[in-house]
C-alpha cells in the first residue's frame, strides 16, 4: 500500500486537477441520482404525465386544431371578401388608340389598378351546412383527443400494474432466496458435523441455484416492464421512475346502489369518447351530403368593384400623355 501512496503523491498538479474534476462530476451525478430517487410516482401521476406527453395525444391535438381552423374558414365564408389587383404591361404592335378608338402601330405602356368585393347571398344552403359540418368536425376532434388520452391512460395503467406485480414478485423471490441460502448454509454445517449427507447438501444447493435463477429472471421481467412503462409515458432517461403502490378501495363504489348495469350503459352512451366520435362523424357526413346537394342550386352573389388605369405611348415623339393623377381620376370605372 505504501508504494502506491507514494506514486500518487508524485503525480503532477494537472493530473491531480483532472482527478478532482472527475470526482466532482461523479459527486454531482450521484447527488442528482439521489434527488431523482426521492421522486415518487403514483399510478395517477404516471397516467397524467403520459396523457400530457404522449405522441399520440399530441397528434390528436394537432388534428383538433386543424378541425378548428376548418370551422373558422366555414364561418369566414359568410363574410364579404375583398381583393386588390394591379398590372403593368408594355404592348408593341397593332392596337387600338384609346384616345381616338382607331387602330395603329403603337408601343404602349399600360398600368391598371382595381379593388373588388363580393359577398354571397344565397348558395343553396351550402354555407350553413358547411358550417354545421365544421362544428361537428371540431367536436369530433375533441372527442378523438379525449379518446387518445383515455387509451394512453389505460395502457399506462396496465403497464403500472405489471411493474407493481413484478416488484412484488422480486421481493418474494429475494425472500425465498434468503431462506434457501440459510437452509443451504445450515445443511453444509450439518454435513461437516456428520448429521446430514452430501446428497442433502446437493439438494439444497440445487434449490438455491433455482431460487437465484428465479430472482434474476424476475428482475429481468421487472426491467422490461419498467422500460415499457417509460416508453408509454415518454419519460426521458434523466428522470428516475420510482413507482409506489396505491391502496385502492372499492368499498364506496360497491356500496353505491345507483350504479346498475342500465345506468352504467346509459352513462357510457352519453360520455364514451368512441361513441361520441362515431355519432359526430355520422352527423358531419349528413351535413356534407346536404352541402353537396346545395351545389345543384343557383347561387346569388353581391359584387362591387372600382378600377382605373394609366397609359401612354412610347414611340410617338410629338405625343404628351396626360398626367397620372388626371388619368387616374378620369379613367375611373365602378
Amino acid at each position: 500500500m505504501l508504494p502506491t501512496i507514494i506514486k500518487i503523491k508524485e503525480r503532477s498538479h494537472g493530473k491531480r486537477a483532472a482527478i478532482a474534476a472527475f470526482a466532482t462530476l461523479i459527486f454531482n451525478v450521484a447527488t442528482t441520482s439521489a434527488m431523482a430517487q426521492g421522486n415518487q410516482w403514483t399510478v395517477d401521476d404516471c397516467m397524467r404525465y403520459a396523457a400530457e406527453h404522449s405522441h399520440a395525444v399530441r397528434q390528436s391535438e394537432r388534428e383538433a386544431d386543424s378541425y378548428r381552423a376548418q370551422r373558422r374558414a366555414a364561418i369566414g365564408a359568410f363574410l364579404p371578401s375583398v381583393s386588390a389587383t394591379t398590372a403593368l404591361q408594355v404592348n408593341s404592335g397593332r392596337t387600338i388608340d384609346q384616345a381616338t378608338n382607331t387602330y395603329g402601330n403603337y408601343s404602349q405602356l399600360y398600368n391598371s389598378y382595381g379593388v373588388y368585393a363580393n359577398m354571397p347571398i344565397f348558395k343553396g344552403g351550402k354555407l350553413i351546412n358547411n358550417m354545421r359540418e365544421a362544428n361537428r368536425r371540431r367536436d369530433m376532434g375533441l372527442s378523438a383527443l379525449q379518446k387518445a388520452k383515455d387509451q394512453v391512460a389505460i395502457d399506462v395503467l396496465a403497464a403500472c400494474a405489471d411493474v407493481l406485480y413484478y416488484q412484488g414478485l422480486v421481493e418474494v423471490s429475494k425472500s425465498k432466496l434468503a431462506t434457501s441460502d440459510s437452509s443451504h448454509y445450515q445443511t453444509l454445517r450439518h454435513v461437516e458435523l456428520g448429521l446430514k449427507s452430501e446428497a442433502d447438501a446437493a439438494q439444497t444447493a440445487q434449490q438455491l441455484a433455482a431460487d437465484r435463477y428465479d430472482l434474476c429472471h424476475n428482475e429481468g421481467l421487472l426491467a422490461t416492464a419498467t422500460l415499457t412503462l417509460r416508453h408509454l409515458m415518454q419519460l426521458p432517461d434523466t428522470v428516475t421512475l420510482s413507482l409506489v403502490r396505491d391502496e385502492l378501495s372499492l368499498a364506496n363504489v360497491m356500496a353505491d346502489d345507483s350504479l346498475s348495469a342500465d345506468s352504467i350503459f346509459a352513462q357510457a352512451c352519453s360520455t364514451n369518447s368512441t361513441l361520441a366520435e362515431a355519432r359526430l362523424n355520422c352527423e358531419a357526413s349528413r351535413y356534407a351530403h346536404k352541402a353537396a346537394r346545395g351545389e345543384l342550386m343557383p347561387s346569388l352573389t353581391l359584387y362591387a368593384g372600382i378600377s382605373t388605369n394609366y397609359y401612354k405611348y412610347l414611340n410617338e415623339s410629338d405625343y404628351h400623355a396626360d398626367a397620372f393623377a388626371d388619368q387616374f381620376k378620369n379613367h375611373k370605372n365602378q
